[in-house]
């Protein structure tokens, strides 16, 4: 079985699937690294610094192919992990609308479909993983 990630760097290139951004009072918006995201929620990095319990709210592009998709959550972070240029965060969605989750669910449904073949977890729920970050110098979001 091919890896979800190899197939879209086969077929894409090395892109960003997912691009967000996150906001205290939202006013001010802060561009975050997405490495995970899911109908439960995503994992992202940060050189801002969040605690765990924040209720924070989320703008994210998710792109399926060709298409932009642009959603607006809320979601509590529920793990946080130092590291030696920031922060890593999990993030779980709260009250997020039954329309958003299943058009979320329907790009990661057609993000995974390899070759006609349709692969999800057993109860319901699709992940799909992004492009880990790396410690290179390059980077695809802009640095304030």
């Amino acid at each position: 079985m091919i890896s979800i990630q190899n197939w879209m760097n086969s077929h894409y290139g090395n892109a960003t699937t997912c691009m967000a951004s996150v906001s205290r009072d939202r006013i001010r918006w802060h561009e975050v690294e997405v490495s995970d995201i899911s109908t439960r929620g995503l994992k992202f990095y940060s050189t801002r610094n969040f605690n765990v319990g924040e209720i924070l709210n989320y703008d994210l592009h998710v792109y399926s192919m060709l298409t932009a998709f642009q959603f607006g959550v809320e979601g509590c972070i529920t793990e946080k992990e130092t590291l030696s240029d920031g922060f890593s965060y999990s993030v779980e969605f709260s009250n997020l609308d039954k329309h958003v989750k299943i058009q979320l669910d329907e790009i990661f449904n057609a993000n995974i479909a390899v070759e006609n073949k349709h692969f999800s977890a057993s109860d319901g729920i699709h992940s799909f993983v992004l492009n880990p970050r790396s410690n290179s110098s390059r980077h695809y979001f802009r640095k304030y």
